[in-house]
C-alpha cells in the first residue's frame, strides 16, 4: 500500500520515490533490457544531448512492447 502522505507528494511534486517497490531480479532483468535497448534503439530514438556532453542522454519511446524484459516486469 502506497501511504496517502506519498499520493499527496505525487499530486503535488508530480513524482515520488518508491523505494522498494520493484526486487533485485527486476531490477537486473531492467538493467538488461536498458542495455539491449541501448544497443538497437527503435526508429523513434531522440539522441538530447549535445556531442562534448559530459553524459549521454537519449530518448527512445514505447519499447515495452518490443522489449522481453520490459514487458516482463
Amino acid at each position: 500500500m502506497i501511504e496517502s502522505a506519498t499520493i499527496d507528494d505525487f499530486r503535488r511534486d508530480g513524482a515520488v520515490c518508491l523505494r522498494g517497490l520493484l526486487t533485485l531480479a527486476e531490477v537486473e532483468r531492467l538493467r538488461q533490457g536498458i542495455d539491449a535497448n541501448l544497443a538497437a534503439p527503435s526508429p523513434r530514438a531522440k539522441v538530447a544531448s549535445r556531442p562534448g556532453d559530459p553524459g549521454f542522454f537519449i530518448e527512445d519511446f514505447c519499447n515495452w512492447q518490443d522489449n522481453e524484459a520490459y514487458r516482463r516486469v
